[in-house]
Parts: C-alpha cells; structure tokens; sequence
C-alpha cells in the first residue's frame, strides 16, 4: 500500500489507498461469513440452503452501498 501511494498522482493518492483498502475489508469479510457458516452448519444444511447466505449477506451490503452513496452526494 506505500508503494501505492508514493506512484499515485498527487491529487488521487487518498483514493487509491482507499480503494486497495476496500477490496482487502472485502477479503475479509467474506472469510469471516465463510468461517461462521461453516463452523455453525453442517455440510449437509451448507450443501442444500446454507450457500445462499453469502448472497443474501452481498444483497444487504450493496444495498448499504448505494443508500450511503445516495446520502453522501445528493443529500
């Protein structure tokens, strides 16, 4: 992420670190929910409806996403 900033151009370096820093939260997200559902679903409860959680989980997250955008720029 240094690395990132210091080729960045002057007037973007905030946004390039925080975009590398938004896809590393997102790694991590998705890692936390994959544990979670493992460790408290049995292969069979994972295999028949347990992998759909992780979608519903993307849905309200983008849905998140766009009200915040939606706050931000045009209050």
């Amino acid at each position: 992420m240094v690395y990132l900033y210091e080729q960045a151009p002057h007037n973007r370096r905030g946004m390039y670190v925080a975009l590398n820093t938004a896809c590393e939260v997102g790694f991590l997200s998705a890692t936390g929910v994959a544990a979670l559902l493992r460790s408290t679903l049995s292969p069979a409860q994972l295999d028949s409806w347990g992998w759909r959680i992780p979608f519903f989980c993307g849905i309200l997250a983008a849905l998140f996403g766009v009200w915040m955008r939606r706050s931000l720029f045009f209050p």
